[in-house]
């Protein structure tokens, strides 16, 4: 379901979920943030649950605003977020603006391909393993809680990541390249990019 806000100063463009979630393309989020951010506010009747809100938009760029919109609502609904910009997702708005370029496959390629070839090869869920240590701030205890592995069993795996993809996971740079790439692979699967 799509709604114009023709009432509404700026004009909005919002599409809900059948479970209550929004995502809205706006020419001016700035001031629709503000809006949502006002539980009184006047876009409390197309917004009841949590919301993406893109960057913004002309009338020749609906479709990208749309990936960021609902990419920002996917993301907002992973972290518990009621609303969620994508502009406070700065890496994941670069690959969004970046997908007509390829960068999220170049990324997937590089990355996520091998590990999946690996994780087939062996039986270990190599890409899960990467997304909790990242998601974990690189804490070995608190991945492996959530993996249900021991530390040990972690740090192992963690060793083949780094073995398949020829990399040191102790670099900053390494740990954000796994995480744009972990993130373009979410897009890819979203249908997103």
């Amino acid at each position: 379901m799509y709604d114009v806000l023709t009432d509404y100063e700026p004009p909005v463009l919002a599409t809900s979920t059948d479970r209550g979630e929004t995502v809205l393309l706006t020419s001016r989020p700035a001031e629709v943030l503000a809006a949502l951010r006002d539980p009184a506010g006047p876009l409390d009747r197309v917004c009841p649950g949590p919301a993406g809100v893109s960057e913004a938009v002309s009338t020749g760029s609906l479709a990208q605003g749309l990936r960021q919109a609902r990419q920002a609502l996917a993301i907002g609904l992973r972290e518990g977020r009621a609303v969620t910009s994508i502009r406070e997702l700065g890496a994941i708005e670069l690959l969004l603006a970046s997908a007509e370029r390829s960068v999220p496959e170049i990324l997937v390629a590089r990355v996520i391909d091998p590990l999946r070839r690996a994780e087939e090869d062996r039986g270990v869920p190599l890409i899960a393993t990467v997304r909790a240590f990242l998601g974990n701030n690189g804490s070995l205890a608190r991945a492996s809680a959530e993996l249900g592995i021991h530390r040990h069993t972690l740090h192992h795996r963690l060793g083949v990541v780094g073995r398949v993809l020829g990399r040191d996971l102790d670099s900053a740079y390494v740990r954000l390249e796994l995480a744009l790439a972990l993130q373009a692979h979410a897009l890819r699967a979203d249908g997103t990019v």
